[in-house]
C-alpha cells in the first residue's frame, strides 16, 4: 500500500505503524460512512442544509463553510442522510494527514505522530462531529492545516509558508468566528520563542494575514450588506452582563465526555510536560500550548458569565491530542504522574455530573428524527404551525417564511430568512 506523505520511515515497525494507522482511519471513516446513510438527520443539519440550498457569504448564525461542505456532499450523492454528511466524513482524511504530519515534524516521532492521529479521530469531537455535519467538521480540519503550516515555517524557516497559514486561517474563519484567535496565538508562540521573533519584523506574517482577510471577506461583505447581524449576534456573546461562575462546573466535565476520559487525562498530561519542558524543543513546545491556552483561557473567562458549548472548544482539538501522544510517548511519568490523580479525579467527577447529564439530555432532545418533522400526518398542517416557534428558537428570526418550490412545508424549510432569495410565501 502506498501512502504518500507517510510511509517514508526507515524500519520495518515504522512502517508497519504508520501502515496500521492509516488503515485504522480508513476503517473509521467507512463506519461513519455506513452511519450516516442509516441515521436521521437531526435539526440542526436540517437547517445547515437549508442554507446549503442558498449559498451565500454568510448566514445569522456562523459563516458559509458548512453550508459549502453540505452542497458539494449533496451535488454527488444527492439529497439524502449520507449526501449531507459526506464531505464532511470526508474530511477526516485531510485532518488526519494533517496532525500526523504536525506531530512528526515537532516532536520527531513516527509512533508519536501515529498516536496522535488515532487519538484525535476517537473523540466524540472528532468522531461524532464530522458524522453529525456542522462548522465543526471544516472547523477541524482547517485548524489542523494551520498547525501543519505553522510547523512547516518552523521546520523550513522558508516565509512562503506564511501564506498557507494564512490561507488555513482564513478557511477556519470561513467555518467559524472562534478562529479570530489563532491571530493572538500565533503573536503569543512568536513572541515567546526567541528564534522566531525575527518573523515579527518580517513582511510575511503579514502578508499570510492578508490572504486570510482575503479569504475571509465574503463574509464581511455579506454581513456589510446585511446590518453586520452575525458579527452582532456572535461578538455579543462576549458581553458582560452579570457574574455566573456557575457555568466553570460544567466546563471540565463536558470536555472530559468529548475528548474521552482517556483522551484528557493523557492530554492534561501532555500539557503538563510541556510546561515543564519534559518533552521537545521549546519551539514545538510553545506552538502547541499557544494553540491550546490562548483559546482555552478566554473560554474559562467566557464560563464566568455565560455557558460555553462543549463544541466551541474544537478548535484546540489538534493541538490537544498532540499533546496527549507526547504523554504517552515522550514524557517523563515520574514527573508527569504527578497530574494523574487530578486528572482521574475529575475524570470520575465529571463522569456522573449532573451538569454533564442535564448537556445531554438537552442534546438527545436535539436528536429528534428528520423523517418525523418531514412527513406531518396527512392533510394536517400542524407541523407547519409549529414551525415558526421552532425557527424563532433556532436563528432569532421573526420573518419565517417558506419557499414555495418545497412541496411540503417543515421545521427545516421554515428556517430560510435572506435578504435575497428565491420567491417565498408566509407560513
Amino acid at each position: 500500500m502506498n501512502l504518500p506523505g507517510l510511509v517514508s520511515a526507515t524500519s520495518p515497525a515504522e512502517v508497519r505503524v504508520v501502515r496500521n494507522t492509516a488503515l485504522a482511519i480508513l476503517g473509521l471513516v467507512v463506519l461513519r460512512l455506513v452511519a450516516a446513510a442509516w441515521t436521521p438527520l437531526t435539526f440542526d443539519e436540517a437547517y445547515y442544509w437549508m442554507w446549503s440550498k442558498h449559498l451565500a457569504g454568510g448566514y445569522y448564525d456562523h459563516p458559509p463553510g458548512v453550508a459549502v461542505v453540505i452542497r458539494l456532499g449533496t451535488m454527488i450523492a444527492g439529497d439524502t442522510e449520507l449526501g449531507v454528511r459526506l464531505v464532511s466524513i470526508l474530511l477526516a482524511l485531510p485532518m488526519s494527514w494533517a496532525v500526523y504530519r504536525t506531530a512528526a515534524i515537532l516532536f520527531g516521532g513516527r509512533r508519536v505522530a501515529a498516536t496522535a492521529t488515532i487519538l484525535l479521530n476517537v473523540t466524540l469531537m472528532a468522531a461524532v462531529g464530522t458524522l453529525i455535519v456542522t462548522p465543526d467538521s471544516p472547523l477541524l480540519v482547517a485548524s489542523s492545516f494551520v498547525l501543519f503550516f505553522l510547523a512547516k515555517v518552523l521546520e523550513t524557516g522558508r516565509g512562503a509558508w506564511w501564506l498557507a497559514v494564512g490561507a488555513a486561517v482564513g478557511a477556519a474563519l470561513l467555518s467559524k468566528y472562534t478562529s479570530l484567535f489563532f491571530g493572538p496565538a500565533i503573536l503569543v508562540w512568536l513572541v515567546s520563542v526567541p528564534k522566531l521573533r525575527r518573523w515579527l519584523i518580517s513582511p510575511w506574517p503579514y502578508l499570510g494575514g492578508l490572504v486570510a482577510l482575503a479569504v475571509f471577506s465574503p463574509v464581511i461583505l455579506w454581513n456589510a450588506d446585511h446590518h453586520w447581524v452575525s458579527f452582532i449576534k456572535q461578538i455579543g456573546r462576549a458581553r458582560i452582563e452579570d457574574f455566573r461562575p456557575a457555568f466553570i462546573a460544567e466546563l471540565i466535565p463536558t470536555q472530559i465526555a468529548f475528548a474521552t476520559p482517556l483522551v484528557w487525562i493523557l492530554g492534561a498530561m501532555g500539557l503538563y510536560a510541556l510546561f515543564k519542558r519534559d518533552a521537545g524543543a521549546l519551539a514545538a513546545r510553545a506552538l502547541i500550548s499557544a494553540a491550546f491556552w490562548t483559546i482555552v483561557a478566554y473560554f474559562i473567562w467566557h464560563s464566568l458569565h455565560a455557558r460555553v458549548e462543549a463544541n466551541w472548544f474544537a478548535p484546540v482539538y489538534p493541538a490537544f491530542a498532540i499533546a496527549a501522544a507526547v504523554a504517552a510517548h515522550l514524557a517523563r511519568w515520574d514527573r508527569a504522574i504527578a497530574a494523574t490523580p487530578p486528572c482521574a479525579a475529575l475524570a470520575l467527577a465529571g463522569a456522573n455530573s449532573p451538569a454533564r447529564s442535564k448537556r445531554f439530555e438537552r442534546a438527545s432532545v436535539r436528536l429528534a428524527y428528520w423523517r418525523r418533522i418531514t412527513a406531518p400526518p396527512a392533510g394536517s398542517p400542524s407541523i407547519c404551525r409549529k414551525a415558526p416557534a421552532w425557527c424563532s428558537q433556532r436563528s432569532g428570526s421573526a420573518g419565517l417564511t417558506c419557499p414555495s418550490r418545497i412541496g411540503r412545508c417543515s421545521p427545516a424549510s421554515c428556517c430560510l430568512s435572506t435578504k435575497r432569495g428565491p420567491a417565498h410565501h408566509r407560513i
